[in-house]
C-alpha cells in the first residue's frame, strides 16, 4: 500500500507524465512541458518517465462499439481495467517502483498504479468535470462514470499532496471526493 504521508521526503522526483518531452505549444501538453522544464531547473536529479504510454485495448474498443449499437452510449475505452494495469506495468517497466516519490501529471492514465513511495498528482479537473466539458459526456455510460470517479477518489485519496491549476479544480475534488483541503495546494 502507498504511503500517505503527508510528508513528502526530501530525495529524488520522479516526473510521471503520458506525455512526452517533445515541444508543444498550447495546451495540456505544453502546460506538462512547461512544468517538466521548471521543476528540472529547481530539482536536478529529477528522473522522468515520460510518455508513459501502453497501446490501446481493442477488446474495451470493440466492446464500447457494441455498447454504442445497443443503447447509444459508449465505455471509455482508452482508460479500461485492462489499459489501466499495462499502465502500471509500463509504469514498473521505466523504473516507477524504486525509491523516488512521484509527481504524476493527471490522473486518469495512472489510476491503475499503486506506488510504493508517497505520491503527488498535478491536475486542472477531476475526470467526470473533464468528460462532460470536453469530451461530451453524455455519450458515455452513467457506470462508467461512476467507475473511473472511484478508481479517482481511491487513487487521489492516496495522494500525499494534489496540485491543482485553480481553486475551482480544488473544490471541484473536494465536493466528489472525501480530501482534506490540507493536502490540496493551488499553484
Amino acid at each position: 500500500m502507498a504511503n500517505t504521508s503527508a510528508e513528502i521526503p526530501e530525495r529524488r522526483l520522479t516526473w510521471v507524465s503520458h506525455f512526452g518531452p517533445e515541444h508543444r505549444s498550447s495546451g495540456w501538453e505544453a502546460a506538462s512541458e512547461y512544468l517538466l522544464y521548471a521543476l528540472r531547473r529547481c530539482l536536478p536529479g529529477m528522473r522522468s518517465i515520460a510518455p508513459l504510454t501502453c497501446p490501446p485495448d481493442r477488446l474495451a474498443i470493440w466492446s464500447s462499439r457494441l455498447l454504442y449499437a445497443f443503447t447509444g452510449r459508449r465505455l471509455n475505452a482508452s482508460f479500461s481495467n485492462r489499459r489501466l494495469r499495462r499502465f502500471e506495468s509500463e509504469f514498473i517497466r521505466k523504473g516507477g517502483r524504486d525509491t523516488s516519490p512521484c509527481l504524476f501529471y493527471g490522473t486518469a492514465p495512472f489510476l491503475g498504479i499503486t506506488p510504493v513511495t508517497p505520491y503527488a498528482c498535478y491536475l486542472d479537473v477531476t475526470y467526470r468535470t473533464s468528460m462532460e466539458w470536453y469530451e461530451q459526456g453524455r455519450r458515455f455510460a452513467p457506470f462508467e462514470f461512476r467507475r473511473m470517479e472511484d478508481l479517482e477518489g481511491k487513487w487521489l485519496s492516496r495522494c500525499a499532496r494534489i496540485f491543482v491549476s485553480s481553486e475551482w479544480c480544488a473544490r471541484d475534488i473536494q465536493a466528489r471526493y472525501p480530501i482534506s483541503s490540507e493536502r490540496i495546494h493551488c499553484v
